[in-house]
């Protein structure tokens, strides 16, 4: 995440860097709290393979991965040219949380549910950020780069 992040601003993409940061920033707060108002305790200690703490409810790993992958492929698919390429990495890409949500499942620390929940919270809020708060940063950062 922090190379991305450094090539964006080298490529002077501070935009995409920008919307990377608030994206996965307002995804973990947002997660934070449903997981202290749903509270759902995690599947019994002695079940787990490893060990985790904290609410179940909804799969963190599973709703951080999903905005973060989610908003990549949204720029990618946006903004990259070659349509073999691009499809690709999408692919790729929109694996990634999948195979983490399975995982998460695997080692017993979530429910099936939790990691359901966790790919509807984190679509739903990637579709919000490109559609509401993403354009805000374009619009203001073509205002900045005009002055």
């Amino acid at each position: 995440m922090a190379i991305v992040l450094v090539c964006f601003f080298i490529y002077r993409k501070g935009k995409f860097a920008l919307g990377m940061v608030l994206n996965l920033g307002i995804g973990v707060i947002l997660c934070f709290i449903i997981k202290n108002i749903v509270r759902r305790p995690r599947p019994p200690l002695s079940e787990m393979i490893v060990l985790e703490r904290g609410y179940s409810f909804p799969s963190a790993h599973t709703v951080n991965n999903v905005i973060l992958y989610g908003f990549a492929i949204y720029l990618i698919y946006k903004n990259m040219k070659n349509k073999k390429l691009r499809n690709f990495l999408c692919v790729i890409l929109a694996l990634i949380p999948v195979l983490i949500g399975i995982s998460r499942i695997y080692l017993r620390v979530h429910y099936p549910s939790d990691v359901l929940a966790g790919v509807a919270i984190g679509i739903s809020f990637v579709i919000i950020f490109v559609n509401i708060i993403y354009p805000e940063i374009i619009k203001n950062d073509k205002i900045n780069n005009n002055k």
